[in-house]
């Protein structure tokens, strides 16, 4: 899953301890994805974050009934930052849908549950990662 040194330098987990980049890191998803490719979908619910590990992520806004368009893009997400966060801010749905903008896209999954487990172990876990959230 990218290993240690790359959650090391991802913007979601800066400050943390080894330990807690292993803890956090045990249940991370591994996936790939080609240019175009639907991650999620504005309005769906939020259950995990995503860490880019190669490539790029544009956040688009979807116009009923047309196709996306990269015109419709308000961010890209590059390699080592986090797509998301709205897992842990109400009203815990996407509020962007999220598209592969690279011809490969390299992504890490970690399930909300996971981390939320984590946090309640580990206070101190959870108020560094909600810090670097904020």
């Amino acid at each position: 899953m990218g290993g240690l040194e790359f959650l090391e330098k991802v913007d979601i987990f800066k400050g943390f301890s080894q330990d807690q980049l292993k803890t956090a890191s045990k249940v991370g998803q591994e996936k790939e994805y080609q240019y175009g490719d639907k991650l999620f979908a504005e309005g769906e619910d939020a259950d995990r974050i995503w860490l880019v590990t190669d490539g790029e992520v544009d956040l688009r806004f979807d116009l009923p009934g047309r196709s996306t368009s990269e015109q419709n893009t308000i961010f890209t997400i590059s390699a080592e930052q986090t797509l998301g966060w709205s897992s842990f801010v109400p009203p815990f749905k996407y509020a962007l849908s999220a598209y592969s903008a690279t011809k490969v896209c390299k992504i890490v999954q970690i399930n909300k549950e996971h981390l939320l487990d984590c946090f309640e172990k580990d206070p101190r876990m959870g108020l560094k990662f909600m810090t670097n959230v904020a």
